[in-house]
């Protein structure tokens, strides 16, 4: 009798444990991590394409590669186009759903003309490759068009032009940025600007000029997550960024950026310093922070 009450038992239990097992596994397959590696691989292929400044050809094949990958990726994809002093000037804006964004997550894909932080007046002539300068917060946002087009909130990924040229030839900061959000037809609840977040020393402290009450739901993410040592819980710098534009225009925004960076404006600033770990790092509490928060 004992037998048999164990043996009338077990298949229940067993089929209990396999289907738990099979829903764990499949859970874990429809959510999919951030790939680092491949987040690192969009920042290579951004320098690929040489010096991404605006209005050039490397600028318009990185707008083609971007827009390519967020099509692959099944997001609707539109060109924001407009001239400045006779310069083409490129937005690209990302859609996961045909609906007014809830969330705007964006990044700059130009690089600097000019050097301007080198030494010497040769190394200042040439222009900033800008792996992290640009291509870093880019990769991320592609890297993150894998995974947010599902998202039950209406989300836009933005890659601003133009963003790096300020106290050029008389340029503004942030001019694509400036564009596009003086050209909104609604405003989202919220803006988070990615830049210069690829440091192998990665150190992002709260930003001075983003909003406060945004800034600590993701830094408290960050912390949840154990990446306190790269998400610092200190106020540090006020920076002219693409989340201004937004600001002004009373829009919850925060900024993502490690300046302490040496490399910032200078002919170093190359794919060997920077860590698709730290590209990782970003993308898992922007992940989190959305699936937690919306």
């Amino acid at each position: 009798m004992n037998i048999l009450k164990t043996s009338t038992k077990k298949p229940l239990i067993n089929f209990l444990m396999i289907a738990i097992s099979f829903f764990s596994l499949t859970s874990c397959q429809q959510h999919q991590l951030f790939d680092e590696q491949r987040a690192f691989s969009y920042l290579e292929n951004q320098l690929s394409f040489g010096y991404r400044l605006p209005g050039s050809q490397a600028s318009m094949d990185t707008s083609l590669y971007i827009q390519r990958i967020l099509k692959e990726n099944d997001w609707e994809v539109e060109f924001q186009e407009f001239e400045y002093e006779g310069v083409q000037i490129r937005n690209i804006v990302a859609s996961n759903i045909p609906e007014s964004p809830y969330l705007i997550i964006g990044a700059h894909y130009d690089t600097r003309q000019f050097s301007d932080q080198e030494v010497s007046d040769n190394a200042k002539l040439s222009p900033v490759p800008g792996a992290n300068d640009g291509a870093s917060g880019t990769a991320v946002l592609l890297e993150l068009s894998n995974h947010l087009k599902d998202s039950n909130k209406s989300i836009q990924l933005v890659f601003f032009d133009a963003e790096d040229q300020g106290n050029i030839n008389g340029w503004p900061w942030s001019l694509g940025a400036e564009y596009f959000a003086g050209n909104l037809e609604e405003y989202p609840e919220k803006v988070v600007i990615v830049d210069m977040v690829g440091d192998k020393d990665l150190n992002i402290f709260l930003e001075k000029n983003s909003d406060p009450e945004l800034s600590k739901e993701i830094w408290s993410i960050a912390q949840s997550l154990e990446y306190g040592n790269a998400f610092i819980d200190q106020p540090k710098y006020a920076m002219i960024d693409d989340h201004i534009p937004f600001i002004n225009l009373g829009i919850p925004s925060a900024l993502l950026i490690d300046f302490d960076y040496p490399y910032w404006h200078t002919n170093e600033d190359t794919p060997d310093k920077v860590s698709a770990q730290s590209l990782r790092i970003v993308g898992e509490v922007l992940l989190k922070w959305i699936s937690d928060s919306h």
